[in-house]
C-alpha cells in the first residue's frame, strides 16, 4: 500500500504511463509527451525485467490482443477506462477544469511505483557553484523511472568504513563504484586519555587522495559532532558537494563560516526528491533520534539496493519532526534490498528505547525540588533537550542563559530555523544573571562529556566568570557518557558533588537522559521492515556489533550474513550478468587516529605523543648545560629543574647526584669532537639508568644547551 492508501501489488503491476509525464516536470505536458513518447516503450520491458529480476519477484501480466479479447465483458471495460485516461492526460479542457481524480491517483501511483523525483546537480557535476544559479539549478527535476540505474546487475561496488566501526564516534564511510565516490558522513572522535593535549581525532583520509576526482559529494545522516564535526578539516582536502537535511545544513553552515570556508557547496536535501550522484542514485526516508532532521538512505547502485541507517531509533512521539517513517522504509523493502547498514550501539539494550517526551516530566521534577539555580548539560547539538529545558523554564517562570560557545550557536542555528520555540523576553545574556535571584534561573551549560575547557568543567573549578555555585544548585546530566569517556565524566559528577551541588544523571535518576539508539526490539523491527540479504551493522562497539549478529540470527539470518567487519576492511559485491556474488572482505587501508591539536592536523607524530605521555605519568627532567662561546666546550655547573617528576626542595641531594653525573659525562668527553646531538643523547641515556635504577621511575630527560 503506497502514501495515498493506494493498493499496489507488486505481482500485478500494471501502469499507466502516460501518468509518469505527471506534474513534478516543469515543460508542458504536450511538449514533454513529445520528448519522452520514444522512451516509454522501452520503459514498458525494463519495469517487466525488473519485476522478474528483483528478489524472487514474479513477473508482471502479459498484455497484448490474446490477453484482453479472453473476456469480451472486461475488454469493453478496458477499452473505456483506456479512452477516459487518454480524455485524463489532455490537461485542462475547454473550460479550463483541471484533470480529474483518476489522473492525480496515477500520479500517485506512479510516484511510489517509480522512486519519486529525482535531483539532478548538473552545475556541479560540471565543477561549478552550486549557488551559480540556484534557481535554475534547484528546478532540474525529472521523474525517476524505476529506481535502479543500471538495470542489469554489473560490477563491483566497494564499501570502506573509515570511522564507525567497533566504536561510537568519528563516523565516515566511502560507497565506490567504478570512477565514482560518495561519502556518507565525515564526524570527529574524542581523544583517549591516553592523547594528552589532543583535541580530538578526525578521520583518515590518505586512501582518497588520489581518489579526490571521482568525490561526487559528502552526504549527511544528522547534524550531531560525531557525523559532520570534522568536516571543516577533511572538505578543504576534497572540495566536494556537501549534502544534508534542513538543520544539518544549518549547522554545517556555522562551522565552515566558523573556519573561515566558503558555503556556496552546501546543498539542503528534500527527503521527498530523489538524488543522483554519478552511479549512485538516493532516496531517503525520516528517522528519530536525539536530534531533528535525522534521515536514512536508500542507494540504488548497478550491484543493488543497499539502505544505510545510521543512528536512529523508533519514536512515535518526539519532541520535534515527525516519526521514522515505517511506512516508507517498509515500500523501500518490498523492492527488494542486498545490504543494510544499520545503528547497533543499542543491541545490548533488551526491549525498546523510551521515547524524548519522558524526559520533560523528570525536568519538571527537578525544577520543583531545585532551591538555587538549575543547570541542565546536554550534547549541544540535541535540539529536542533543549527545547524542553525551555518549556520548564517558560513554565515557572525562569530566565534562560546559555553558557558555552558550541551551544549558544546551535540554540542560534535552530532557533533562527524554526525548530526552537522560545519567548526573547525569557533569555539573559550570561553576563547579566547577578541581576536575578538563583532560583530565578535555568542555566544550559555545555561540557557534558567531561572536556577539561568547557563551560561545566569551569564551573566545577569555579573557574567560570559568570556561573558560581552555590548550596541549592542542581546540575542535570541528560546525558550518557560516549563509550571510552567514562572515566573523565565521572570525575566531573563527582567532582561538582564534592562543591556542594545536587547531581541529577542516569545512574540515579531514572529518564533524565533517554538513548537515541534503537534498543533489541527496534532493531528486530527495522530488520523485518527492510529484509535486506546482507547486513553490516555500524556505530557501536565491539561488543554491540556482536549482539546484533546474534540478533539477527535469531530471526533467521545465517551468521555469513551478517558482515562483521572493522575500520579500514574493504568489502567488495561484485555481479556479473545480474548474479551477485557473496561479499567478500578483499584487503585493508590505513585508517590512523589523525590528532587535532589547536590549529595541528595530523602533525603529531607517535614519538610526539610518547613524549606527552610519558610527561603526563612519569614528569620531566630537564638539564641545562652551558658551552663557552669562544671555545666551543661545555661548562661544568649544570642545571636541573624538575617538572612532575620530584619536588626539588625536598629532593634537593637527589638532585645534586644527577648534575654530578652530568658533570662527569661533561669532563669523559670534552675531548671528543662536539657533535652536541650525540652528547646529548649520551646525557639522556646515563641519566635515565641512573634514575630508573635508584627510584624505579622513567621521566622525559630533556637535556638543553645554550651559549654564553
Amino acid at each position: 500500500m503506497d502514501n495515498n492508501g493506494n493498493n499496489n501489488n507488486n505481482n500485478e503491476t500494471k501502469t499507466d504511463f502516460a501518468a509518469i509525464t505527471g506534474a513534478s516536470v516543469k515543460q508542458p505536458r504536450a511538449k514533454y509527451q513529445d520528448n519522452v513518447q520514444v522512451a516509454l516503450g522501452e520503459l514498458k520491458d525494463q519495469v517487466q525485467k525488473r519485476n522478474t529480476r528483483a528478489y524472487g519477484r514474479k513477473p508482471d501480466r502479459q498484455e497484448g490482443p490474446a490477453v484482453r479479447n479472453d473476456n469480451p465483458v472486461r475488454s469493453d471495460r478496458r477499452d473505456q477506462r483506456d479512452q477516459r485516461d487518454q480524455r485524463d492526460t489532455r490537461g485542462p479542457d475547454n473550460r479550463g477544469r483541471s484533470q480529474g481524480p483518476r489522473d492525480q491517483r496515477d500520479q500517485r501511483r506512479s510516484k511510489v511505483a517509480f522512486g519519486r523525483d529525482v535531483f539532478v546537480p548538473h552545475q556541479i557535476a560540471q565543477g561549478s557553484s552550486p549557488n551559480a544559479s540556484t534557481s535554475n539549478w534547484l528546478s532540474t527535476r525529472v521523474p525517476v523511472l524505476h529506481p535502479d540505474k543500471n538495470l542489469a546487475y554489473t560490477g563491483t561496488l566497494r564499501i570502506i568504513s573509515i570511522g564507525g566501526v567497533g566504536n561510537v564516534n568519528k563516523n565516515m564511510y566511502i560507497y565506490e563504484y567504478g570512477e565514482d565516490i560518495v561519502i556518507l558522513d565525515c564526524g570527529i572522535g574524542f581523544a583517549d586519555e591516553d592523547m594528552p593535549g589532543v583535541d580530538f581525532l578526525i578521520p583518515d583520509i590518505t586512501y582518497l587522495q588520489d581518489k579526490k576526482h571521482k568525490v561526487r559529494g559528502i552526504l549527511h545522516t544528522h547534524g550531531h559532532e560525531d557525523h559532520i564535526g570534522a568536516l571543516p578539516y577533511i572538505w578543504p582536502e576534497l572540495k566536494c558537494p556537501i549534502y544534508a537535511s534542513k538543520l544539518t545544513c544549518g549547522f554545517i553552515k556555522t562551522k565552515l563560516v566558523e573556519h573561515e570556508l566558503p558555503i556556496d557547496q552546501i546543498v539542503e536535501i528534500d527527503p521527498d526528491v530523489a538524488l543522483t550522484l554519478g552511479s549512485f542514485h538516493f532516496q531517503f526516508f525520516k528517522l528519530s533520534h536525539s536530534i531533528p532532521d535525522t534521515i536514512g538512505f536508500v542507494i540504488d547502485t548497478p550491484v543493488g539496493r543497499v539502505i544505510h541507517s545510521a543512528d536512529f531509533k523508533f519514536d512515535w512521539t518526539p519532541v520535534i519532526g515527525a516519526p521514522t517513517d515505517v511506512q516508507r522504509i517498509a515500500q523501500f523493502g518490498a523492492d527488494g534490498v542486498l545490504l543494510l547498514l544499520s545503528d547497533s550501539l543499542g543491541a545490548e539494550k533488551p526491549g525498546y528505547t523510551l521515547s524524548e517526551q519522558v524526559i520533560l516530566s523528570q525536568f519538571d521534577a527537578v525544577a520543583q525540588k531545585t532551591l538555587g539555580k538549575m543547570m541542565i548539560t546536554t550534547t549541544s547539538s540535541n535540539i529536542s533537550r533543549i527545547q524542553m529545558a525551555l518549556d520548564i523554564a517558560a513554565k515557572y517562570g525562569k530566565k534562560v542563559a546559555v553558557s558555552g560557545r558550541s551551544m549558544d550557536q546551535n540554540i542560534g542555528v535552530a532557533r533562527n530555523m524554526g525548530y526552537l520555540k522560545f519567548s526573547d523576553e525569557n533569555f539573559v545574556p550570561l553576563e547579566e544573571i547577578g541581576r536575578y535571584q538563583d532560583n530565578e534561573l535555568l542555566l544550559i551549560v555545555a561540557g557534558s562529556q567531561g572536556q577539561y575547557e568547557a563551560a561545566l568543567s569551569r564551573v566545577a573549578n569555579d573557574e567560570h566568570r559568570h556561573i558560581k555555585l552555590r548550596p541549592g544548585d542542581s546540575v542535570v546530566f541528560s546525558t550518557d557518557a560516549i563509550p571510552g569517556n567514562e572515566n573523565q565524566t565521572n570525575r566531573l559528577i563527582d567532582h561538582l558533588i564534592s562543591r556542594g551541588a545536587e547531581v541529577y544523571y542516569s545512574n540515579i535518576f531514572n529518564n533524565i537522559h533517554v538513548s537515541g539508539h534503537a534498543a533489541q526490539e527496534e532493531l528486530k523491527l527495522m530488520l523485518a521492515l527492510v529484509k535486506a540479504k546482507y547486513l553490516l551493522p555500524i556505530g557501536g562497539t565491539e561488543r554491540s556489533t556482536k549482539k546484533y549478529g546474534d540478533l539477527a540470527q535469531s530471526m533467521g539470518y545465517r551468521k555469513e550474513q551478517v558482515l562483521i567487519t572493522h575500520n579500514g576492511d574493504i568489502v567488495e559485491f561484485s555481479a556479473q550478468k545480474d548474479q551477485i556474488v557473496t561479499p567478500r572482505t578483499v584487503g585493508k587501508i590505513e585508517t590512523k587516529d589523525v590528532m587535532v591539536d589547536g590549529l595541528g592536523i595530523g602533525d603529531l607524530s607517535e614519538a610526539v605523543m610518547h613524549d606527552r605521555q610519558v610527561m603526563a605519568e612519569e614528569g620531566m627532567l630537564v638539564v641545562i648545560v652551558r658551552v663557552n662561546h669562544e671555545t666551543g666546550a661545555a661548562q661544568s655547573g649544570v642545571q636541573i629543574v624538575s617538572r612532575g617528576f620530584v619536588y626539588m626542595k625536598e629532593s634537593s641531594e637527589f638532585i645534586n647526584d644527577i648534575a654530578r653525573l652530568v658533570d662527569d659525562i661533561l669532563d669523559e668527553e670534552k675531548n671528543s669532537s662536539q657533535d652536541w646531538n650525540v652528547l646529548k643523547r649520551k646525557i639522556e641515556d646515563r641519566v635515565s639508568k641512573y634514575i630508573y635504577k635508584e627510584i624505579k621511575r622513567n621521566p622525559l630527560i630533556l637535556p638543553v644547551m645554550y651559549e654564553v
